[in-house]
């Protein structure tokens, strides 16, 4: 019984074994590929959140993306993810905010347009403009992006800049300085300056090219007629899209009357592509994505016009307005023993996430003159114009004062005002410690992108000049 019972279980465990064997096996529903359309709009969802990781992640490791026409001095191409994540963080710091219509998608090409608004536009008074894109999805990652500004914006843009030169182009009226009261203000020698003043006559400048590695570099000088030995050196730098040339008359031809007076040689030299290899990690200006030797060229200058003047290699100055005061910062931060001291005008030092420079961490002078109502190089810190992420004035002053070793409160004065007429105001801190090299803030409560000056100037920004 026992047996039988026993070969009754094998048969039904065996016809149960072979029914399961013969069952079909379910198969898995399948996961139907990401909707390019509506991986845009999650894209653009992104971009109003501010959220910036979760912008970057519709993006493949090697996506590229381009734009035209290119700004002015960039090359328009972004290749990788994360030369793309530095144009969405500037993006989300400039206040980026963009309306999507006209969403077609046709396999994984994805075509759309996008209405736009960010600060510096805004600033400029051509928001919003509107671009065209495409973009080719791959595994459902962004692989490449292609943007292209309408004619009708390009045209709005250029419109702005062409007004603010115009603008920059006309004298300002002379007007007569308000007659000296009694002040708590502290004497300043800018107080003796009238607001007025002829400009001077430019000067007939020499031009001259110079071998650096595989490139010609080329540049401009002034040096005068009884240039003593062992004269100083000054280099003017050019902002980002100007050039050595546009830097002259932005100067107002001053440091050519400058080297008259006190027998020094000024030399104009001029970026590649109009643009700078500076400290900003982020930057997409040709000079910095080529990696352009510019502290090569300017000790190869130093080292010529010593050759050539006997300049005095210990007193070399650097000053730099914009895109050229950037460079300067590189200059005090990487070669202090060279560079004697800068001045740096509408710039300030990346943050340190946006920081690529070898500071060699010795001290050096530094004058900062930055205006609160720059709209490109924020005063207070965040996202500047071509070059990433910025400190504020404040904190870049103080960098340069730990790196001198400056330890006490600083000292703060109101500059005098020449011109009543005039909305904006100066404000002096100095770091001055007894031996240690001075460090000097001049905020313009106002002032925007521009070289302050007290004769003239309008800067791309169409600010008005401002008189201290």
């Amino acid at each position: 019984m026992k047996t039988k019972l026993f070969l009754l279980c094998a048969v039904v465990l065996c016809v149960s074994a072979l029914v399961a064997c013969a069952a079909p096996t379910p198969t898995a529903t399948p996961v139907p590929p990401p909707d390019p359309a509506a991986l845009i709009k999650s894209l653009v969802a992104a971009l109003n959140a501010g959220n910036e990781d979760a912008a970057m992640a519709f993006y493949a490791d090697d996506a590229v993306r381009t734009q035209q026409p290119p700004p002015s001095g960039q090359s328009g191409v972004w290749t990788g993810k994360e030369q793309i994540r530095g144009v969405v963080k500037g993006m989300i710091a400039d206040h980026f905010s963009v309306e999507l219509s006209n969403l077609k998608a046709v396999g994984d090409k994805v075509t759309y347009t996008c209405t736009f608004y960010m600060d510096t536009y805004r600033q400029m008074g051509v928001a919003p403009l509107v671009v065209n894109e495409e973009a080719v999805f791959e595994k459902g990652k962004i692989k490449s992006q292609a943007v292209t500004i309408t004619p009708e914006s390009l045209a709005k843009i250029q419109a702005a800049m062409a007004a603010a030169q115009a603008k920059a182009a006309t004298p300002v009226p002379p007007t007569q300085p308000p007659a000296p009261t009694p002040t708590s203000l502290a004497p300043d020698p800018f107080r003796s300056v009238p607001t007025a003043i002829p400009a001077p006559t430019p000067r007939a400048v020499s031009q001259g090219t110079i071998r650096v590695g595989d490139l010609d570099r080329t540049y401009l000088y002034y040096a005068p007629a009884n240039l003593p030995r062992n004269a100083p050196l000054l280099f003017a730098l050019h902002p980002t899209n100007g050039d050595a040339t546009a830097m002259r008359s932005a100067t107002v031809y001053e440091f050519e009357s400058l080297a008259d007076q006190n027998g020094f040689i000024v030399v104009y030299p001029q970026g590649i592509a109009n643009s700078w290899n500076d400290c900003s990690k982020t930057a997409t200006t040709s000079a910095r994505t080529q990696k352009i030797d510019d502290v090569g060229f300017i000790r190869a200058l130093i080292a010529k016009f010593h050759t050539d003047y006997g300049i005095n290699t210990s007193r070399a100055f650097s000053m730099g307005w914009s895109g050229g005061a950037s460079m300067s910062y590189r200059f005090a931060l990487e070669i202090p023993d060279e560079i004697t001291a800068i001045a740096a005008i509408g710039s300030s030092l990346p943050t340190e996430d946006n920081f690529d420079c070898r500071a060699s961490g010795k001290p050096i002078p530094v004058l900062i003159m930055n205006g609160t109502g720059d709209p490109l190089l924020p005063c207070n810190g965040g996202f500047a114009s071509v070059i990433g992420t910025v400190r504020s004035a404040q904190a870049t002053a103080e960098y340069f004062t730990k790196l001198n070793g400056q330890t006490s409160p600083p000292k703060t004065t109101r500059l005098p005002h020449q011109d009543p007429s005039d909305p904006t105001s100066a404000d002096r801190t100095i770091w001055n410690d007894a031996g240690k090299p001075e460090v000097v803030l001049v905020t313009i409560n106002e002032g925007g992108h521009v070289i302050h000056n007290q004769r003239l100037y309008s800067g791309p920004s169409g600010d008005e000049p401002t008189r201290i």
